[in-house]
């Protein structure tokens, strides 16, 4: 079989699906699971075939949404992992391991995730950057004021003769 067999069987599989399928996938995904944990759900189907499954139609928009959705999931993981940080004492019954630098990692992809998930929320500004030298606007206004009152400036050229 030419080409990428998986992900032509895959596809075949998806168009096939049954909705309690879909409806499984849909969860994994608005979770904001991997797409290849959705994928694992049904047998034969890649990460691949299920992204274009995903993305045909008018599931994009479902998808699209999905991961707004997800994305402040993430920072609301992202938070609740900072505030475990604070905690001195475990919980009753609970051993506590932390690990700082295990936890910004966490942290810093959540973040990374939810910026590309839902860029008008989270994702980085990016805007006109103006520089204003202050200095500069200052002598320019002082040389503009400078011409005009040479201009207004009336010159005489001959003392007017006393009697």
């Amino acid at each position: 079989m030419a080409g990428r067999p998986k992900l032509i069987e895959g596809r075949k599989i998806l168009w096939n699906i049954t909705e309690d399928q879909a409806d499984e996938i849909w969860e994994v995904i608005d979770a904001g699971k991997p797409v290849y944990k959705a994928a694992a759900l049904i047998e034969g189907v890649t990460a691949a075939a299920l992204i274009e499954w995903l993305e045909h139609g008018d599931r994009i928009e479902r998808y699209k949404r999905a991961r707004e959705i997800a994305s402040h999931r993430l920072v609301q993981d992202a938070l609740t992992i900072a505030d475990a940080g604070l905690a001195v004492e475990p919980a009753p019954g609970m051993v506590q391991i932390s690990d700082p630098a295990r936890d910004k990692l966490r942290i810093q992809a959540r973040q990374w995730t939810a910026s590309r998930w839902n860029r008008e929320t989270y994702g980085e500004q990016k805007g006109a950057q103006v520089t204003i030298n202050l200095g500069t606007l200052h002598l320019d206004a002082l040389r503009l004021f400078e011409e005009q009152a040479d201009r207004k400036a009336i010159t005489i050229d001959a003392q007017p003769e006393i009697e």
